[in-house]
């Protein structure tokens, strides 16, 4: 067979490593000529076709019943419900029925908590929401008074800010006074070694002599008059500077104290506010086993409602409100019915 094959495709060109065997592609061939003898003789095979046939009908039997059985799951689950409406209805509209005495009394006694329970539950409903409005009050004030201090702090570094500018201004002017002073200090100090010069010369005359001294004497004395006023000048604003230092360390004390006052104020303000969140988690707690409570109270009730319900459904105690529900629930025991007949005729054949 090989060699036959290997003569017929002498033309086609093998790799290498390929020529040692068949080509992919005629495997797949000769795969799909062996499915389709198989499928021939299934297709000649009477019984073989009689029991595929009965295979794939169970698989489509048992589809079919699943579906079925699944509708009739949701039908009991609508009757159910349907069921509990009654009861339901019942309680609200106060309908008597001889038979319900027990469940009625176990009703109203569990009503009866549950009316308690929804009070104490809106008490503490009431509590958290006036702690909160509460603690968002004190919030508030908190942040006005913290913006008041922080506007009147801020005050403070500005005139903190004005004293510094002045204090740097008059520190420029006392050097530029003392630079002055030294200025005319050295020249008096000139005009003097002249007098002395003027004194122990020999080359003038007696009378050239008097004349520059004095002159010089004379501008001694203008000299020294400057001293003086510079003097009083550097005085004068030693005086203004010192006055600003102590106004300086005025404001500083006064910054000081808003400061702690802010830090003061921070420091209550977390106090009340961890105080209020510890009061309402508090109070959340038992809000939430009050919760927990009524809705455990109206799980409870739904067994009695649907208890109530059978009971009325069974008498069919005539009412307006309860003939839609009389008829929803007759519609789905038909469907339920049919269903079920449907499913018996399935396991027949």
């Amino acid at each position: 067979m090989k060699m036959l094959l290997a003569s017929v495709f002498t033309a086609q060109n093998l790799t290498e490593g390929s020529r040692e065997g068949l080509p992919y592609w005629i495997f797949w061939f000769l795969l799909c000529i062996i499915i389709l003898l198989l499928s021939f003789i299934f297709l000649r095979n009477k019984d073989m076709r009689r029991r595929l046939d009965s295979f794939f009908s169970g698989i489509k039997k048992n589809l079919i019943k699943i579906r079925l059985h699944s509708i009739l799951k949701r039908e009991n689950m609508k009757q159910e419900n349907f069921i509990l409406e009654i009861g339901q209805k019942c309680w609200e509209e106060s309908i008597e029925i001889s038979t319900g005495e027990a469940v009625l009394s176990k009703l109203a006694s569990m009503e009866e908590i549950l009316s308690a329970k929804r009070s104490e539950q809106k008490e503490r409903e009431k509590k958290i929401q006036d702690l909160k409005k509460t603690l968002e009050k004190v919030q508030k004030k908190h942040d006005i008074n913290q913006a008041q201090l922080e506007t009147d702090k801020n005050a403070i570094n500005q005139r903190l800010i004005k004293i510094s500018e002045k204090e740097n201004a008059i520190s420029l002017q006392i050097i530029q006074h003392q630079k002055s002073r030294e200025a005319t200090v050295k020249k008096m100090n000139d005009t003097n070694k002249k007098v002395y010069e003027l004194n122990n010369s020999k080359d003038l005359s007696a009378e050239k002599t008097n004349a520059e001294k004095e002159e010089s004497t004379k501008k001694i004395k203008c000299l020294a008059k400057d001293i003086k006023e510079i003097d009083q000048a550097i005085d004068e604003q030693i005086k203004k500077k010192t006055k600003l230092e102590k106004e300086a360390e005025k404001q500083k004390d006064k910054k000081s104290e808003y400061i702690q006052q802010i830090k003061s104020i921070n420091e209550k303000n977390k106090h009340e506010t961890r105080r209020f969140h510890k009061e309402i988690k508090e109070w959340e707690k038992t809000r939430h086993k009050v919760t927990v409570k009524i809705l455990e109270i109206d799980k409870n009730k739904k067994p009695l409602y649907q208890n109530l319900g059978r009971l009325v459904n069974d008498k069919r105690i005539d009412h307006k409100e309860l003939a839609i529900l009389y008829s929803k629930i007759d519609r789905s025991y038909h469907r339920e019915n049919n269903i079920k007949k449907q499913i018996k005729n399935i396991d027949k054949h």
